[in-house]
């Protein structure tokens, strides 16, 4: 189920391909009533409060060398409600820093990038069914990812 407030591009002819492409559902909530979508309007709370922690008076310069590394912070930190980071879940990969980039071999990121690409076509594929029972492997595979301190 996609839950949105009534953009109009909610509606539009490419969004509802890409519905029934995941074979998924819609539902806009009431207008004015952001409550309605708890999860992003909570999602929006987070980025404002790491906003402000990061620019102390409103007329500070030095936002744009703040912006990079609060953006990666906030893509690679882990959503419980979603079972994984924002940026695995665009990306399919988890976010590498320059240093742990380094540290893997291009012919492990090729076989890492084309086992995705074999497994993509299989989960979007399946009955729903078999798209839960992938979803709940991934949720007991999850301590196993988790880092100390994050859960």
């Amino acid at each position: 189920m996609i839950r949105h407030d009534q953009d109009p591009r909610f509606k539009s002819e490419v969004f509802k391909r890409f519905r029934d492409l995941l074979g998924s559902k819609q539902r806009a909530t009431l207008g004015y009533q952001p409550q309605a979508n708890g999860q992003q309007e909570r999602s929006v709370q987070t980025v404002i409060r790491s906003v402000r922690a990061y620019v102390a008076e409103a007329d500070q310069s030095d936002r744009d060398d703040h912006a990079e590394r609060l953006m990666f912070a906030l893509n690679t930190y882990f959503d419980a409600t979603r079972l994984d980071t924002p940026f695995y879940l665009v990306h399919g990969r988890d976010a590498q820093t320059f240093q742990s980039e380094r540290r893997t071999s291009s012919r492990e990121r090729f076989n890492e990038i084309t086992d995705m690409h074999r497994l993509v076509p299989k989960i979007c594929s399946g009955k729903p069914s078999e798209r839960a029972a992938f979803q709940t492997q991934k949720w007991k595979e999850l301590p196993e990812r988790i880092k100390t301190g994050y859960a």
